[in-house]
């Protein structure tokens, strides 16, 4: 079991590494047009910076069935009083056009519309030429971005606005954190709350609600398809894997308890002097408990107590824990004491 616990880092990285190389061929893909485009351009002898940026126009953006984060790429080469944009859009259309910095200051466009992608744009001339820092992902395409901006605007301009997303603002991203809390919620009660505790091996649990968080990623290309900013893109699917996994584990008890032949039957148990207490019947498994210290220190080696217990149709043992949760309940106030919270396992 240790060995398919070890493998679901392994598998976190793997599906984490899946977007990245995708990344990675959509770049190769446009620096190898962007590359064409300044082979074809010519020499650039007055420009004495290029900068690799993405291409788009007002039009695209209104395009709600754009399957791609730009209409274009391209370079721009600047120097102290020109800025020069070519590229190529995906239609093969080319662009190639020469702005004089003092009469063309950028405007920041920002996401620029709801065919965003999650990056952001600026504007030069008329009509609008929209620029994009060009990077392996769009992760930081707003820093970047903004960077490229500032060093095409005039001195002294005004820094673009600080990026701010609100998850209410997309239906899909609302939706996901209505689910969040709702499986949160879930399993603070099913897990927390109900009078059961699981018992014995149960280690595979463990790993499939850890592997629930790679499997999260699964629902990666959904949020990109929407649209969402790159860091939401990435960590709403993490999320929904992480809260899965957290309440799997109760509802996977509850299934268990639901299922299978019999009723929870008392056994007897016995004190092992430490912080467990051992079946005498054999094939039963170990009941530890946790955080009362002090009530356990009071309990005789050997003393025998009994437990509901039932083995489901999971093949789960789980164990009632009403009745142990009083008895230590009364322990502590016979000794003046808070009762803390038990913990049986």
């Amino acid at each position: 079991m240790r060995d398919y616990l070890l493998l679901a880092p392994l598998l976190l990285v793997i599906l984490a590494a899946v977007p990245v190389v995708l990344a990675a061929r959509r770049a190769r893909r446009r620096h190898a047009v962007q590359d064409r485009c300044l082979a074809e351009s010519g020499a650039l002898p007055d420009m004495v910076e290029k900068v690799r940026v993405r291409l788009a126009r007002p039009a695209w953006f209104a395009a709600t069935d754009a399957r791609t984060a730009a209409e274009g790429a391209g370079w721009l080469a600047l120097d102290a009083q020109h800025l020069r944009v070519i590229g190529r859009f995906d239609d093969g259309s080319t662009v190639d056009r020469e702005f004089v910095r003092s009469q063309a200051p950028p405007q920041w466009r920002g996401l620029a519309g709801a065919g965003h992608h999650g990056l952001h744009w600026f504007a030069l001339g008329e009509p609008p030429l929209l620029l994009s820092a060009d990077g392996l992902t769009d992760w930081h395409s707003a820093r970047t971005t903004a960077a490229l901006y500032r060093r095409v605007a005039a001195p002294g301009a005004p820094p673009p606005p600080r990026p701010v997303f609100h998850l209410q603002s997309h239906p899909l991203s609302l939706v996901t954190v209505l689910l969040l809390l709702a499986l949160l919620a879930y399993a603070a009660y099913d897990g927390l709350l109900a009078p059961f505790a699981l018992i014995g091996e149960h280690r595979w649990l463990t790993g499939v609600a850890l592997a629930c968080i790679p499997l999260g990623l699964l629902t990666y290309p959904l949020f990109r398809r929407a649209r969402l900013p790159p860091r939401e893109t990435l960590l709403l699917p993490l999320l929904i894997g992480f809260a899965v996994g957290l309440a799997l584990i109760p509802l996977l008890a509850r299934i268990d308890r639901e299922s299978g032949d019999g009723e929870f039957a008392e056994a007897a148990y016995f004190f092992d002097g430490g912080n467990a207490f051992k079946p005498l019947q054999v094939g039963t498994p170990t009941i530890s408990v946790a955080n009362v210290d002090e009530y356990t220190a009071a309990l005789k080696p050997g003393a025998e107590q009994g437990f509901y217990l039932r083995r489901g149709g999971l093949g789960l043992w789980q164990v009632e824990t009403d009745s142990l949760r009083r008895t230590v309940l009364l322990w502590y106030q016979g000794q003046n004491k808070p009762p803390p919270r038990l913990r049986v396992h």
